[in-house]
């Protein structure tokens, strides 16, 4: 079933996960290093938007599965990594 909104509202959701991936920047750490993690956080999604489609096409053109393939080394090194540098965070309240 496709939505059939308004295009600023679908917009408008959109942005809505931006705001928390920033409001995350500014609970998850100090003041003096939340420009550098927005920062990390807007060249990611901009190095995201450039390479996505030739690195697609590519895949596709080698065939359809790579596209799926492609994914389960990166989510093992981002499990692995997030293991290794993200600490744990409890609220004793």
């Amino acid at each position: 079933m496709v939505w059939r909104g308004d295009l600023s509202v679908r917009f408008a959701l959109e942005f809505v996960g931006v705001g928390g991936g920033r409001a995350g920047a500014k609970s998850l750490f100090p003041p003096h290093k939340r420009g550098a993690a927005v920062g990390l956080w807007s060249a990611m999604g901009g190095a995201a938007a450039a390479l996505g489609p030739p690195v697609g096409g590519l895949l596709v053109q080698a065939g359809w599965q790579w596209v799926f393939l492609v994914n389960l080394p990166i989510g093992v090194a981002a499990c692995a990594v997030g293991v290794w540098a993200l600490r744990e965070i409890r609220d004793e309240s």
